[in-house]
């Protein structure tokens, strides 16, 4: 391994909070953190993020920080139990960074929004925001 080389992409495989936190903003300023590192420290290309597919907590809460489904890849890994699971996974790139960065303060701020990224190339929130 090389020393001082910064990587072009990053994963966050799975944040493990306490019940009592979840669904709280610990989640959501967690990823603030990780993505404005990854982003910004780092200078990543894209983060993807990957949870079992049958999670659907686990998705709503990737979905709600702006991340877009790329698909599921299925008979992916063993679970602890031995049967094999299906992973969803999601990516936000760098270009999408801006507008992810604001969604996720805004959130944290507690003012509802809308998803950042409307399906398209697009995003709702207006680059005069950013």
């Amino acid at each position: 391994m090389q020393t001082g080389l910064r990587p072009s992409a990053a994963e966050v495989g799975g944040t493990w909070l306490a019940a009592s936190v979840q669904r709280t903003g610990v989640n959501t300023e967690t990823k603030l953190l990780m993505l404005a590192h990854a982003f910004e420290a780092w200078g990543v290309r894209r983060v993807t993020l990957k949870t079992d597919a049958c999670n659907v907590q686990s998705r709503t809460a990737i979905e709600r920080i702006g991340a877009r489904a790329e698909g599921i890849r299925r008979a992916h890994m063993p679970a602890l139990d031995g049967t094999i699971r299906d992973k969803a996974y999601y990516s936000i790139i760098a270009a999408e960074w801006p507008m992810i960065r604001q969604h996720l303060r805004q959130l944290l701020d507690g003012e509802n929004h809308l998803h950042p990224l409307d399906g398209g190339d697009r995003c709702q929130i207006s680059p005069e925001a950013v």
